[in-house]
């Protein structure tokens, strides 16, 4: 249903005479309903609206994230081959991660510790 907005006057009474100036627009259920009706389909549009727009923040996250994690796998796949191939050394580095790994079970660790996910060397 279309919202029929009400244009509203004041009621308007000369104190001195009681003559009525302007007869103000009178409240009835009619128009309240009216109103009600409008904010309720405003509140309906836009909790659709809203889920529509979460649902594509989420998936445009969820690319993002994608697109990043394929990304840092690729720069790690590029630096392990640039030290395997002896065209940058790992010297001075404080850390070097590599991760490919997709299980610790993957891994048998002859120094260092496994924890929170990652292998100290």
């Amino acid at each position: 249903m279309e919202y029929v907005k009400t244009n509203w006057v004041d009621h308007i009474v000369n104190s001195e005479t009681g003559e009525v100036l302007q007869q103000g627009t009178a409240i009835t259920a009619v128009r309240m309903n009216n109103i009600e009706n409008g904010l309720y389909t405003l509140a309906v549009e836009l909790e659709d609206t809203m889920e529509q727009v979460n649902g594509e923040v989420s998936q445009q996250l969820s690319d993002m994230k994608s697109s990043v994690q394929a990304l840092v796998r690729d720069v790690s796949a590029i630096a392990f081959e640039l030290i395997v191939n002896n065209t940058m050394t790992v010297s001075g580095m404080k850390h070097v991660f590599i991760d490919t790994i997709e299980s610790i079970s993957d891994v048998v660790l002859t120094k260092g510790q496994y924890g929170s996910g990652k292998v100290y060397i």
